[in-house]
């Protein structure tokens, strides 16, 4: 897989058929025991990997957050009206990446921005707001703050309970 366009309609129609009977499947547990998968879906099992780290660069060059769980995290992607979980998992052993079906989402990257290398459209506002954040964040430091005294009281403090 060199580019995105190669998940074309035949990897979406495959993927929207396999996830009517599993509605959700790693490529490590899949692949581990093949001998009731079509070849199909050996191939397509292991694209997840692919999709996965192609939604992944686009994410972090548009600043959107993974969602996290304990051992890793996914992203919500929209395609052809279907939304999907597409993730990914370590352990100290293993790594593993995993598809589920996702039936609604409000928090989700459409498929076709991603095709289309489309940028978020508040990128801008963001990338402006993080520069003053950065601004702020070194004058912490330049008065003796640490990283951790600033996480901790960015999120554990409450403006309208605490005080400073």
């Amino acid at each position: 897989m060199n580019n995105l366009d190669e998940f074309d309609l035949d990897f979406w129609n495959w993927l929207n058929m396999f996830m009517k009977i599993h509605s959700k499947f790693s490529d490590l547990g899949m692949l581990y025991n093949t001998k009731d998968l079509k070849e199909e879906d050996i191939k397509n099992i292991k694209l997840i990997r692919e999709l996965f780290n192609r939604i992944d660069d686009y994410a972090i060059d548009n600043l959107i957050l993974m969602k996290k769980e304990i051992f890793g995290g996914y992203y919500t992607i929209k395609v052809n009206g279907s939304y999907y979980d597409i993730g990914h998992s370590e352990s100290m052993s293993d790594s593993t990446y995993f598809c589920r079906k996702n039936n609604n989402s409000d928090n989700y990257i459409n498929y076709e921005d991603i095709i289309n290398n489309k940028p978020v459209s508040n990128k801008e506002a963001i990338i402006k707001l993080l520069k003053d954040v950065k601004e702020h964040f070194q004058a912490l430091q330049r008065m003796g703050v640490s990283h951790s005294s600033v996480y901790e009281y960015v999120t554990n403090h409450d403006e309208k309970t605490s005080s400073l």
